[in-house]
């Protein structure tokens, strides 16, 4: 619309311009003033829009006024005032009302110191009973690998009110081990219910009434997984996950021969024994020194790389008979010495040769005393 308006003054300037000569001589003096006066305010006019149309924008993205609707800023100008406390708090440190937590509970020492100590307790406590005594030369316990080592293990009997002697001992280890069961109980953990217990070089004696050691159960490596903590609180009967068994040997004197110098026994003995899902009573220590496996039930049964599914199998597999040749001269001294008062707790060969020429000198001497 303003370009239109200058274009037509133009046009008026241009027509006014070309009049003729003789137009303009007829013309008055008001009138000559009037003319110019008009031209000049259309030359003002022409002028001002001109100045206006070049101020403004080609384009409405040119146009960064406020005045375009388009593009209003959302930026508050910031006074002088906003400015100054936008750099204050810049300055002045936030308040936090976070308050850094500090431990104050046990040193990892002290953790570990305690965790020993209540593994001792805990061991012995698997074994209180008012029966026996538990004696070892060394226990020691690895708390980041929750190992306990214990060196020469044995289970000493206490002498009851009218037995005759006491039995040395019960059963004999080199060295037992448990590991994986948080023994130590660690900063107040729990026990587990899974761990695993290795038995090496185990002897386990049979006595007589008389307290003479008449036999025994060797085991070279015993192995077990489970609930051990309920196991050997139990008193060794309770359910075990597997049980292992390596070089396992009984050898028990059924008969004796003297012609020909032949003992007959009978061997209860596995190079391998595999269980799993085991379960044991109170009967099964005691059929064991006997050279039974009765009181003990499982899932599966490995005898030396064979599988055995049945007790009776695993029984059959594990039960031998042994004859040997033996000198006449030292089965009669065992017996002579075993027919003392006091008879030798360490018994050699030389003492029994010594019982026989002894008991012949005897012989030898009654006989002449009866020609005499």
């Amino acid at each position: 619309m303003k370009k239109k308006t200058v274009i037509s003054l133009s046009v008026l300037l241009l027509l006014s311009g070309a009049l003729p000569c003789s137009v303009r001589a007829e013309e008055g003096a008001y009138e000559a003033i009037l003319r110019e006066f008009r031209e000049k305010e259309a030359q003002k006019a022409l002028e001002k829009r001109e100045a206006e149309a070049a101020k403004q924008p080609k384009s409405i993205w040119d146009d960064k006024s406020e005045a375009n609707p388009y593009f209003k800023s959302n930026v508050k100008k910031k006074t002088a005032a906003t400015k100054e406390n936008t750099a204050k708090k810049r300055r002045s440190p936030k308040r936090r009302t976070f308050k850094r937590r500090v431990y104050t509970g046990p040193s990892k020492e002290e953790i570990a110191s305690a965790a020993v100590e209540k593994s001792t307790a805990n061991f012995n406590g698997f074994f209180a009973s008012g029966d026996y005594d538990v004696k070892y030369d060394g226990i020691q316990y690895d708390v980041r690998g929750d190992t306990l080592t214990v060196k020469k293990l044995s289970f000493v009997p206490r002498k009851k009110d009218g037995e005759k002697k006491k039995i040395p001992y019960l059963m004999k280890a080199g060295e037992v081990v448990l590991r994986n069961m948080n023994i130590g109980e660690k900063n107040g953990t729990p026990l587990k219910e899974d761990g695993e217990m290795t038995v090496l070089k185990m002897e386990i004696p049979i006595w007589n009434e008389e307290g003479v050691k008449k036999g025994k159960i060797d085991v070279s490596q015993l192995r077990m997984t489970g609930d051990l903590a309920a196991y050997l609180k139990g008193g060794a009967v309770g359910k075990l996950k597997t049980l292992e068994a390596k070089d396992v040997r009984s050898e028990k004197i059924i008969n004796e021969t003297v012609l020909n110098n032949v003992i007959r026994s009978k061997v209860f003995s596995a190079s391998d024994v595999a269980l799993k899902d085991v379960v044991l009573n109170e009967k099964f220590l005691e059929a064991l020194k006997q050279q039974d496996i009765d009181g003990v039930s499982f899932s599966s049964a490995q005898i030396d790389g064979t599988d055995m599914p049945t007790l009776d199998g695993v029984r059959a597999a594990m039960l031998s008979y042994s004859a040997r040749i033996v000198n006449t001269d030292l089965v009669f001294g065992a017996r002579l010495e075993a027919q003392k008062e006091q008879p030798a707790e360490n018994v050699n060969p030389e003492l029994l040769k010594q019982n026989v020429a002894e008991n012949k000198a005897e012989i030898e001497k009654a006989v002449a005393e009866a020609l005499e």
